[in-house]
């Protein structure tokens, strides 16, 4: 049954949306959005009790936005997408939702009042508290990356990341008390998992643990991982998003800082643990470099293969590639599915939704938000587009500086 379907039958818009409803996505700079593809705060979970804040103006004027099938422009990436015939973030989360929830009680209630929800509706939560992180990676900034608030402590002078750096576990109490019908909670970052105490005091205040399944996204660059397999036993299931984008010949390049060996070894302890690892791909420009390469090694370890875009404006978003770059792309998408070889079917399934997932979003074109991409289009072009080329120059420079020598091959 497709989306529009399951929402026919629950006689809702064909335009809705859970996320609003049902989903919590709470930044590193404090502020809150329904979902990780929004860009417009609703508030601000670092200065306000979220409990308090769940119905804000901002938040009610989206859900009625949607209700009436209008898009907001907190949302206007999966109006985009849905428009090329691209699958959104919207339709993926009330597919997920429809799945997750136990019963549908609550849909009675928004059919009632479509602009309000309540903190008992919530069912999944993506949190990053912080931004410290160990690396500084080729598609992150300082919003996300510690590390980055660092090198780049000349041009964001002006900048204020103190809310980002602030990491309480005590903000969100209140919260845990209320939300009975929490299904998944997903810590991402900066890196999560770096500071073992205070991280261990986020695990600890979840309540219901035997009924949530923890996520986490992680570049699985450190040595704290067996200090949490206690507090992790008390989950129900513990599922990591292994965050690699590339393959080894590109890896400690994109990700600086990091050590492919320490990433690897890290994912076998994992895996002998008996937790659930998929390897998790942020395609950008370098991950088309080697694509195969990367395929094979995720196959070899038995992992899952999952895929997210950077997105324009970011300037590695594969969209602003040359079109001779776009057909090599398309050329080893074909050569790595055939690698995609594992023992379960859905595995091998999976894996090839994945990388069509890739074909379509080089052969899709949309018009990206103006504003942030002063007036430009996704590139189609025989040249690679400048702030991309601006970009691949900064990173190599930033890193040398750095003390990383190495460099990249284009395709």
């Amino acid at each position: 049954m497709n989306n529009s379907t399951h929402l026919e039958k629950l006689k809702l818009p064909s335009s809705f949306c859970f996320a609003p409803y049902t989903n919590l996505d709470l930044d590193q700079d404090g502020t809150w959005l329904p979902c990780f593809r929004s860009e417009l705060a609703q508030g601000s979970w670092k200065e306000y009790d979220i409990t308090e804040t769940f119905n804000s103006s901002n938040i009610q004027k989206v859900r009625t936005d949607l209700w009436k099938g209008k898009w907001p422009k907190n949302c206007e990436q999966c109006q985009a997408r849905e428009q090329e015939g691209i699958k959104s973030t919207r339709q993926e989360y009330n597919e997920h939702l429809l799945e997750l929830a136990d019963n549908l009680d609550f849909v009675e209630d928004i059919k009632k009042a479509p602009q309000y929800s309540g903190i008992e509706n919530i069912h999944t939560l993506e949190i990053r508290p912080h931004n410290l992180c160990n690396l500084a990676c080729g598609h992150c900034d300082p919003h996300s990356s510690s590390r980055w608030v660092k090198i780049k402590s000349n041009e964001t002078k002006d900048q204020d990341f103190t809310k980002h750096l602030i990491d309480n576990p005590e903000y969100l109490k209140k919260f845990y008390t209320k939300a009975g019908n929490l299904k998944t909670v997903h810590f991402t970052g900066g890196e999560p998992l770096i500071y073992a105490s205070s991280h261990k005091e986020w695990l600890n205040g979840i309540q219901n643990k035997h009924n949530i399944e923890l996520r986490y996204h992680s570049n699985l660059n450190h040595n704290q991982l067996s200090t949490y397999q206690h507090e992790w036993d008390k989950f129900k299931h513990v599922k990591f998003f292994a965050s690699i984008d590339t393959s080894q010949r590109y890896y400690e390049f994109f990700r600086f800082g990091s050590k492919w060996d320490r990433v690897d070894y890290n994912i076998d302890y994992l895996l002998k643990q008996k937790h659930e690892v998929v390897g998790t791909i942020t395609v950008n420009f370098f991950t088309m470099l080697d694509l195969v390469g990367l395929v094979k090694y995720l196959v070899a370890k038995n992992l899952q293969i999952h895929v997210a875009f950077v997105d324009a404006p970011g300037s590695l978003n594969i969209a602003y590639m040359s079109n001779e770059q776009k057909n090599k792309a398309i050329e080893q998408i074909a050569q790595a599915k055939l690698e995609i070889n594992y023992k379960e079917e859905w595995k091998e399934q999976r894996g090839h939704i994945a990388l069509d997932k890739i074909t379509e979003f080089i052969k899709g074109t949309w018009e990206v938000d103006k504003e942030k991409t002063r007036g430009d289009l996704t590139w189609r072009s025989d040249k690679q587009h400048p702030k991309q080329l601006a970009k691949l120059d900064y990173l190599d420079k930033t890193y040398q500086k750095h003390g990383f020598k190495s460099s990249w091959t284009a395709l």
